[in-house]
């Protein structure tokens, strides 16, 4: 860099900082960017002109390096610096209801334009039991809008046994005001409880009395269905009414704001079955009921097993138009399905099989069959486009023992294969084990973890298409931005109990964002969220102990992160992230960055996770 070039950096960089507050209220859109530098680097990124600018334009500040970064350090400031990230709501803010402040915050949803639905926890001075529990909207600029609220003394916290490897618990709160959702049009829906879980054990039994609600920012909420509804299920025959909902229920708030639940059906009996259901803006819509044909192409028998597991809700997923794919007939070990999967079609509501078990396993040697799908994490899915992941356990058809993994896309009546996984030294394999989808976009796109080294007992992180899959980050290897003092990656946290809490995000641009554990030498463990981008330029986004300057009201303040709010993450087509942040002071808050392309040539610090990567073909 030229001396004139550094001078008006110095210059410039010194200007916004010192006047971070003022410009924090011009660039007021929570697409807005501030300057930061936390001692391991040092990004400008990039500031929205939606004030001064003509709309849509971008000012472009380039990234400097390391050592640069380090004399700015020592020129704009003896230690913290200003964060890039926009704070949303913190603890102790007016939660809206009474004397109520803000004590927790819960589930993420954004859409595209940068509007955003939470949950949260909220509390008085009162010494009682009682709690409040709000849903509260977002607009783009940052502006809070109560949505709905209930007060009451029950626990909502979930406890479950802890899955082995995931690296966190699977306990959480399952709030009464459940799985919130917004989509591009502003629409908002969600599960409002009417009475409590019946226990705080997430189990097969964990359901409650509910209703379904939709709303647009500007309208009051509308009960769309509820418990009790008595003829509400259509084609029932009159016979039944509409149960309870499961904690592990699979509910939809659809493009064209139309909204897919799976309530409990029950007669007069006493008994009840699981029903799909789907309420438009004229009435409810009959989509599957269990003890349905399985199939209209060719498949005889009916689907007796249809289940919602707690330990794994997506044995049944949709996409953003309606079409529903679920697996069925449950024969299998614990915590796996048959490698029966039907479609239903939102257009012909024709069910289709797809697979069925004992079909041939393609990519393993002949007499390989489909047998089940293993327990855990997204899988299967199915996107916009009707394209299918789907990975199975591989049985040899000649004496029934294990033989390992497939992971597939199905895609144009084709079932291609992406990888396969076997500790058999007489199957040729790409792994040793593999895992169910982690995240998936719509443009075929999806993460999973794989174990390719038999040394290792933890499963590293890969990105793939139907072309083949790219290593994101592997186990052991050195953590990006933290090489200097020793860390490695050591685990990556995911969840796989809870729908729409997924902690690895993948958005249509091929961004994804990850937390990772990372580890030293003397077993310190931290944890930290990077992003990803189309072209695997990483970027280190935070890490717990990393001291930030954020805003709270009118003040700038230096706080310390402790851990990342795991349940409270979302990332949209814009790149927009929205995530949550525990400071080791007790508060906490709901934040929004935007994820900058990494520098061409410029990726700092390190590139042992990058350098690692390799490319496989699909067979």
């Amino acid at each position: 860099m030229k001396t004139k070039e550094a001078a008006s950096w110095l210059t410039t960089c010194g200007f916004i900082y010192f006047n971070r507050a003022v410009l924090s209220q011009v660039f007021s859109s929570i697409e807005a960017a501030i300057i930061y530098n936390t001692y391991s680097r040092f990004w400008v990124k990039f500031i929205k002109k939606k004030s001064l600018f003509s709309e849509g334009k971008y000012m472009s500040i380039a990234r400097v390096s390391f050592a640069t970064a380090a004399l700015l350090s020592a020129v704009l400031s003896t230690g913290i610096h200003a964060s890039p990230f926009n704070t949303i709501v913190m603890t102790g803010d007016d939660a809206g209801v009474g004397a109520t402040t803000f004590e927790m915050f819960d589930r993420i949803d954004l859409n595209n334009h940068g509007q955003m639905v939470f949950q949260a926890i909220a509390d008085d001075s009162a010494a009682d039991d009682m709690k409040t529990y709000v849903n509260f909207y977002v607009d783009a600029n940052g502006q809070k809008q109560l949505i709905d609220f209930d007060t009451n003394n029950a626990d909502w916290f979930m406890t479950t046994t802890p899955l082995s490897g995931s690296g966190l618990y699977d306990h959480s709160y399952a709030l009464p005001l459940y799985q919130s959702q917004i989509n591009d049009h502003g629409t908002i829906a969600y599960i409002k409880l009417t009475e409590a879980w019946n226990g705080n054990q997430k189990n097969f039994d964990s359901t409650a009395a509910f209703e379904v609600k939709r709303k647009t920012v500007s309208d009051a909420s509308s009960i769309v269905i509820a418990s009790g509804n008595s003829g509400a299920a259509p084609d029932s025959n009159g016979q039944f009414t509409i149960g309870e909902y499961s904690i592990a229920g699979l509910f939809r708030l659809l493009h064209n704001n139309d909204v897919l639940y799976t309530p409990q059906l029950v007669n007069d009996e006493g008994s009840n079955k699981m029903g799909i259901l789907r309420s438009t803006g004229s009435g409810i819509e009959k989509v599957f009921y269990e003890g349905d044909p399985a199939a209209s192409n060719g498949n005889a028998g009916n689907i007796e097993g249809f289940v919602l597991r707690h330990d794994f809700p997506y044995i049944i997923n949709a996409n953003n138009d309606g079409d529903v794919i679920l697996t069925h007939d449950f024969p299998g070990p614990y915590g796996t399905w048959r490698a029966n999967v039907t479609v239903v079609d939102h257009v012909s509501k024709n069910l289709n099989a797809i697979t069925r078990a004992g079909d041939p396993a393609p990519s393993f040697p002949e007499g390989h069959e489909l047998d089940s799908g293993f327990r855990g994490y997204e899988g299967p899915v199915i996107n916009d486009n009707g394209t299918m992941i789907l990975q199975y356990t591989i049985q040899d058809g000649t004496n029934g023992s294990y033989a390992g993994y497939g992971l597939y896309m199905y895609k144009n009546e084709e079932l291609i294969t992406i990888a396969t996984a076997s500790y058999l030294d007489d199957i040729d394999s790409d792994f040793i084990a593999l895992t169910a989808p982690v995240a998936h976009n719509q443009n075929d796109q999806f993460a999973f973890l794989g174990l390719n080294d038999t040394n290792a007992s933890k499963l590293s992180l890969y990105i793939a298409d139907e072309t083949g899959y790219e290593q994101v980050a592997a186990i052991g290897d050195e953590a990006f931005g933290f090489s200097s003092i020793g860390y490695k990656y050591y685990e990556v946290p995911f969840e796989r109990s809870w729908r729409e809490q997924d902690f690895i995000r993948l958005n249509d641009n091929g961004m994804m964002v990850f937390y990772m554990s990372l580890i030293n030498d003397e077993n310190n463990i931290i944890h930290a969220m990077y992003s990803r981008d189309a072209n695997g330029g990483l970027e280190l986004i935070a890490y717990e102990g990393m001291e930030i300057e954020i805003a709270v009201g009118d003040a700038i303040l230096t706080k310390t992160i402790d851990t990342f709010g795991y349940d409270s993450i979302d990332l949209n087509n814009q790149d927009l992230l929205a995530f949550g942040l525990n400071f080791e002071d007790g508060s906490s808050g709901i934040f929004t960055t935007v994820i900058p392309e990494p520098a061409s040539g410029l990726m700092l610090l390190s590139v042992g996770a990058v350098g690692l990567m390799r490319r496989k073909r699909a067979s």
